[in-house]
């Protein structure tokens, strides 16, 4: 899978921005000082994979300064002689709108997650073990939305759920609402609540197959390291979680009451990634932790290979100023014939054959 071409309207730093990328040159560079808007570019193109920023930027931040909607629009190739036209379009006036367009034709946000799988690797994400929660879930989200339309819709619909149990919490709390309404919440939020749970321990067995030998082709020896799914029960099953989630639900009524939140699901767990029993943030140096980054990019590259049909786009923003030449180098071997797109401040020496793209002040010219 290839993206061809990338056009952008008002979105971000860019008034307007055409871009036609080399199908036959696998990796695409886009060199020039900090702040000069290289990032966007990448950006960009993650709207059109999630139909938002991987950034975690809200909507009205992408539109340029002063306009009032921003358009992506991009060419992909998916193999067999199919190309695709995505178009992912945002209004901030007189309301907040989002349209998504595959072959010029609407479709809803979850048919168009996964028309174009990518990986990326963002400066953020070296905090990834040592981070909050809420980075390493929407890890396994970005993921399991880009592979199941029927996933990122009960993700939807379990964070919908959650905010109207919360609301009535709080009703119950101010005495405006009685604690038994929550019977019927509960059945609902923990059905949704299965789901995403259920999908996410999948997710973490099927990573865990290749994780050694991702570790061991970066040098780490690590033959029990393991990836761990943390959360409050045990059940594994769909219905046996759903049943679970109510009983600890009824278990923690009168807490979530008090607390005016609720406190088992999705939104409260956690992954961790160990070795010899330890996790891996307790003893990782800052190499090994550099490495078991990069074998989460080749252990997500190879899920989005088996459940896509195809290679993902890779994108690494400024990824080559955090390793060293090893690194550098294993990083491209297993992501040789693949297309990346790369943001650094300068062209690193190893890239022979590279398209290059010099940007300096919101200005993108090939090189």
């Amino acid at each position: 899978m290839r993206l061809l071409s990338l056009s952008l309207e008002h979105f971000r730093s860019y008034p307007s921005l055409d871009i036609r990328l080399d199908a036959a040159r696998d990796v695409h560079v886009f060199y020039g000082p900090n702040a000069a808007g290289k990032t966007n570019v990448l950006e960009a193109i993650g709207v059109l994979a999630y139909t938002k920023s991987f950034q975690g930027s809200d909507d009205a931040h992408l539109i340029r300064w002063g306009s009032d909607f921003c358009r992506i629009r991009g060419i992909a190739h998916l193999g067999d002689d199919e190309d695709v036209t995505l178009e992912c379009a945002l209004q901030s006036t007189p309301r907040r709108r989002k349209a998504c367009f595959r072959n010029d034709v609407s479709v809803p946000v979850s048919t168009m997650v996964g028309s174009l799988p990518i990986v990326q690797f963002l400066p953020q994400d070296l905090d990834l073990f040592r981070g909050a929660p809420q980075v390493r879930r929407a890890f396994l989200d970005r993921l399991l939305c880009q592979v199941s339309p029927e996933y990122f819709r009960s993700l939807l619909q379990f964070q919908k759920l959650l905010k109207q149990r919360n609301t009535l919490l709080r009703r119950v709390n101010a005495d405006e609402a009685q604690p038994e309404e929550l019977a019927v919440w509960d059945a609902q939020y923990a059905a949704q609540a299965a789901r995403v749970t259920h999908a996410r321990l999948g997710l973490m067995e099927e990573l865990q197959e290749d994780l050694v030998d991702a570790l061991a082709s970066l040098g780490e020896q690590m033959p029990d390291a393991t990836l761990a799914y943390r959360r409050h029960g045990i059940a594994q099953g769909l219905d046996a979680l759903s049943e679970e989630t109510v009983h600890l639900l009824q278990e923690r009524r009168q807490r979530d009451i008090l607390l005016q939140a609720t406190s088992i699901g999705p939104h409260r767990e956690d992954w961790q990634l160990s070795a010899s029993e330890r996790p891996f943030p307790s003893f990782a140096s800052r190499g090994q932790n550099r490495a078991a980054l990069l074998s989460l990019i080749f252990l997500q590259v190879s899920f989005l290979d088996r459940h896509k049909g195809g290679n993902p786009v890779v994108l690494l923003d400024d990824v080559f100023s955090e390793l060293d030449d090893a690194h550098q180098s294993a990083l491209l071997a297993r992501l040789s014939g693949m297309q990346v797109l790369l943001t650094s401040t300068h062209v690193p020496a190893q890239l022979h054959g590279a398209q290059v793209w010099r940007v300096d002040q919101g200005n993108v010219r090939q090189e």
